[in-house]
């Protein structure tokens, strides 16, 4: 298991006037496969290796790959310079009408007898975070082995973050980091959610007592690696308390890709249109860095923070949970 540390990428310093985000980073892509290789095949225990230079050690790195598979789960299991470093994990199609193919195949491990498997029917991304220490500067292996009877990736690279971004890279609103909140309270504007390949307009939002803010980007390398434990909470959270509401700010530059963050960590919380971000305000209630979170009372009033000051989401997370569950946040 991979394990990440969240650290904020903040700014250094106050910016006194509104201005257009900075590009927030230099992503180096590096493509893995042959120049007109169209994909790699392989069969159970088979293994394939890449090796490759890198002119620094990356901050954080994503093996990224489409894969077309048999089966219910389509595991590669990835190993950096000999070290295992996790599973590729593969976005599964959701288990609609035609989005597997049935078929028999000979037992796995056995001389007779057929067992059932299914096709995916089209090609789905697959992606794996890696942690720094298993990255380093100079020359680079990665080996990839399936567990798999039958198995196709394509467009194999690394996505590398060389270093954090600059000043004002995460610059989510013109006042001061410390500033104090002002009086007045939350408010927010009709919400989407996500449908099939597109949006779905709640024109009645679906907010309850206590409500989240999720301030979150997808060219955010952490934010990328906290979204799915924080899609596993709430949907444990949820359920038992439909008092409770989380919303998604993106951070992102534009709807298009908004859109794809939430339909690639299946984000089941709603969210502010992306065109309705700046004239609704929310900004003003963001930290110095993402990922962020901060949690509104029935007033309106933050309840989870005092200020603008970053703080560790799995931190917000637990008094979250207090909060709701009727005790003191830290208390028994």
């Amino acid at each position: 298991m991979t394990l990440f540390l969240l650290l904020p990428e903040k700014r250094e310093s106050a910016q006194k006037t509104s201005s257009p985000l900075p590009a927030p980073r230099s992503v180096t892509y590096l493509p893995l496969q042959k120049q007109g290789e169209e994909s790699y095949s392989f069969d159970r225990n088979a293994s394939r290796e890449w090796t490759f230079e890198l002119a620094q050690r990356p901050v954080l790195a994503r093996l990224e790959g489409e894969v077309y598979h048999s089966g219910f789960n389509a595991p590669l299991r990835v190993e950096i310079n000999g070290t295992d470093a996790g599973i590729l994990r593969v976005n599964l199609p959701s288990l609609r009408d035609g989005a597997y193919r049935f078929f028999q195949a000979p037992r796995p491990g056995t001389a007779e007898g057929q067992t059932i498997v299914a096709d995916a029917t089209e090609w789905v991304p697959a992606w794996a975070f890696l942690e720094r220490p298993f990255l380093r500067e100079g020359t680079n292996r990665i080996r990839l082995s399936s567990t798999l009877d039958r198995l196709n990736i394509r467009n194999l690279r690394l996505e590398l973050l060389p270093e954090l971004p600059s000043e004002g890279a995460l610059d989510l609103t013109p006042d001061p980091a410390d500033a104090a909140f002002e009086k007045d309270s939350l408010t927010l504007p009709p919400l989407v959610t996500l449908e099939g390949d597109g949006w779905k307009n709640l024109s009645a939002p679906r907010l309850g007592k206590y409500t989240a803010l999720y301030f979150s980007a997808h060219w955010c390398g952490p934010c990328r690696a906290f979204t799915p434990k924080l899609v596993e909470w709430y949907r444990t959270v949820r359920p038992q308390h439909p008092e409770f509401e989380l919303v998604f700010v993106s951070s992102d530059r534009s709807s298009e890709v908004m859109l794809s963050y939430m339909k690639e960590s299946n984000m089941p919380w709603p969210a502010i249109p992306f065109d309705q971000i700046q004239a609704s305000g929310v900004k003003k209630w963001a930290a110095g860095g993402i990922p962020y979170l901060i949690l509104f009372g029935p007033d309106g009033r933050p309840v989870t923070a005092k200020d603008r000051s970053w703080r560790s989401p799995q931190q917000v997370m637990r008094e979250i949970e207090a909060i709701l569950a009727g005790r003191t946040p830290g208390g028994k």
